[in-house]
């Protein structure tokens, strides 16, 4: 039985009602009718809080509300009444994490009371039991694997494995420089391969270190080189926030390698993805003019007119290719086929460029990815807000549902990636105030605003295209491509016409 998260209204109007999460989580509680937990007294704000719930974890920010959030009695977060709603969005709210049997109190009546249900784990090898045929299965694997010590591919010294993916020791593990070593070595590398020093750069048989191409909070992304035949790739490492068990690394694993299977000209071939020691890693084509958000900052923080569209339009290809694609990946139970693939954190930061030139060729990255670490229970927001997902390109519909998976929030994000590149900002304004409350409740700020120059029969395209409420105002790739086309100018028309 896998983990879950159970929220009891234990004071209030709904005292006794319970709500059940069993999987990754966005939580608006308030007043509100558009909150996941709806709680109408008059006390509670109409955006109160948000938890995030990643079973068993999970954690409360409160937004500023009136009558305050109190964690066991305790206030965690509210602000004064001299003080306006508006204000008090402004201000820093600190995550706060809770455990079970916490209570959480919302304005002057109402509570919910935190209970958590830990998945039951094998006493020997700590594995999830989700059934008698499999515990006996996973258990007999373990202790084989526990039977058979390892030399450290590290330090040389034999330690044993906790699974079968472990390379090094625990204390060599920590290093995340001998992790890629090791992932290079056991995972891409010849199985007799070995290491050598040249000129500062690690070298192994079959694969060598170049250098680093970029590092965030969760991993780094490395240029390696095939030896044999001087091809370079990109290898992605991403360390997960929540140490992953056998059974959360092989759900990653099979969402992850749902992006081998994509074919198109317009994404970014993925070879080969696995885990090393705890670290996840995907071996994928290189793109030597890099991320399109990294391009932006070297050009003063936008894109001209036709040098954005050209990008953005091949992009629209690639997504529109992977949402209609047929896909398959092997369960333990078979082959699991499925129709298309939605990127659920879609960005100029995941568009990448294969050269340096003016209208280059644009390929998406990490497809699947932000799902498989959702579905995994291996994402968490940091202290400061962020998540694996990117709240500022995500729709309000993704951010209310964390679940929710249509192929139309890429292209919402698409449309706001699009406008990112022609203005330099956002489609919201987020400045002063709490980023995921504005992302849920604010309003787009029309194109126009921003940008003067924009056309306005395209600047009406994408305003439309980021409308959210009642629903997204654009819902497939293909549509967003064609209405992009028809309403550019003659000479922009003109500059692209290799991508329409």
């Amino acid at each position: 039985m896998p983990s879950k998260v159970i929220l009891r209204v234990t004071k209030g109007e709904f005292t006794g009602k319970e709500f059940t999460y069993s999987g990754k989580e966005q939580l608006f509680i308030g007043r509100q009718e558009d909150c996941a937990i709806v709680l109408p007294d008059k006390s509670v704000s109409r955006y109160h809080c948000m938890l995030e719930v990643t079973p068993p974890y999970v954690t409360v920010r409160d937004f500023g509300s009136l009558n305050g959030t109190f964690l066991n009695g305790e206030k965690i977060g509210g602000r004064e009444r001299s003080v306006s709603a508006e204000d008090a969005q402004k201000e820093y709210h600190e995550e706060f994490d809770l455990h079970d049997g916490n209570t959480l109190g919302l304005g002057k009546h109402c509570e919910l009371t935190l209970y958590t249900v830990l998945a039951k784990c094998c006493m020997d090898c700590n594995e999830v039991l989700l059934g008698a045929n499999e515990v006996e299965r996973n258990h007999l694997e373990e202790m084989k694997h526990h039977q058979a010590d390892k030399r450290c591919n590290g330090c040389g010294k034999q330690f044993t494995p906790k699974a079968p993916d472990n390379n090094l020791c625990p204390k060599c593990a920590e290093d995340r420089e001998k992790v890629l070593e090791a992932m290079l070595k056991q995972a891409l590398g010849a199985a007799l391969a070995h290491w050598e020093k040249d000129s500062g750069s690690a070298i192994l048989k079959g694969f060598r270190k170049v250098k680093r191409l970029g590092a965030g909070g969760m991993g780094e992304v490395w240029l390696v080189q095939e030896e044999k035949t001087g091809k370079k790739f990109a290898l992605k490492t991403m360390l997960p926030q929540v140490v992953a068990d056998k059974q959360a690394k092989d759900s990653f694993l099979r969402e992850a390698s749902l992006g081998e299977t994509l074919d198109h000209k317009n994404v970014i071939k993925v070879y080969q993805t696995g885990c090393e020691s705890g670290m996840f890693f995907i071996l994928m084509e290189l793109c030597e003019g890099g991320s399109v958000d990294k391009y932006m900052e070297r050009c003063g923080g936008k894109l001209p007119l036709d040098v954005s569209t050209y990008i953005i339009l091949q992009a629209l290809d690639g997504l529109e290719y992977a949402h209609r694609a047929e896909v398959s990946v092997e369960c333990e139970d078979g082959i699991r086929h499925a129709m298309g693939v939605v990127h659920r954190d879609f960005k100029p930061g995941n568009i990448f460029l294969m050269d340096n030139g003016k209208y280059p060729v644009a390929k998406v990255a990490d497809f699947g990815f932000a799902k498989a670490f959702e579905t995994a229970g291996l994402s968490r927001h940091t202290r400061t807000g962020t998540a694996a997902a990117t709240p500022v390109f995500q729709p309000r519909q993704q951010i209310a549902n964390y679940k929710y998976a249509k192929p139309d929030v890429d292209v919402w994000a698409a449309a706001a990636s699009y406008y990112n590149m022609l203005t330099g900002h956002i489609p919201k304004d987020i400045h002063g105030k709490d980023v995921w409350l504005e992302m849920f409740t604010g309003e787009v700020v029309p194109i126009r605003r921003r940008n003067p120059q924009i056309p306005e029969k395209l600047a009406s395209v994408i305003d439309q295209a980021l409308v959210e409420r009642p629903e997204i105002g654009i819902k497939s790739a293909a549509e967003l491509k064609r209405r992009i086309m028809a309403a550019l100018p003659d000479d922009i028309k003109q500059s692209v016409r290799g991508v329409l």
